[in-house]
């Protein structure tokens, strides 16, 4: 049959949970002793640990505050290729992706998005330069 184990190899045998196995064996579960409820053991409280890397605790060095970079008109990090070409864009002519790109060696194309989301305003010219015409952009202050 098949709820009878003696048929089943001992190796492939599982060991039953011990509430199956009381069941198996006929025998009834004894009731526990209670005893009357005591109230919950509070450890006591540990030294409360500083929070992030190099707070003051076991031979650690003292938090240091990161510094805040100092920003430009345009919310760049001053000296950055960024706030290098906002600077270009925003001077008296403005200036064209191929003049940002040879001053600075990088193209900087999200950039004027950027500032516009910032909430200033980009003026756009088209000139002229041989056969093809190029875009002059100028970043204006609010």
């Amino acid at each position: 049959m098949a709820d009878d184990i003696s048929d089943i190899p001992a190796i492939l045998r599982r060991p039953l949970p011990a509430k199956a196995a009381e069941k198996a064996k006929g025998d009834t579960p004894k009731a526990k002793a209670t005893t009357p409820p005591q109230a919950p053991v509070t450890p006591p409280e540990a030294p409360k640990k500083a929070k992030g890397k190099g707070a003051k605790g076991e031979g650690g060095k003292p938090a240091i505050e990161p510094a805040k970079a100092a920003v430009d008109a345009y919310g760049f990090k001053l000296d950055t290729i960024k706030s290098k070409a906002a600077a270009m864009y925003a001077s008296k002519r403005g200036a064209t992706v191929v003049e940002v790109k040879e001053a600075l060696g990088s193209l900087q194309l999200n950039l004027l998005k950027d500032v516009e989301k910032r909430g200033f305003t980009i003026e756009r010219t088209k000139e002229k330069t041989g056969s093809r015409s190029v875009t002059r952009y100028k970043i204006v202050t609010k």
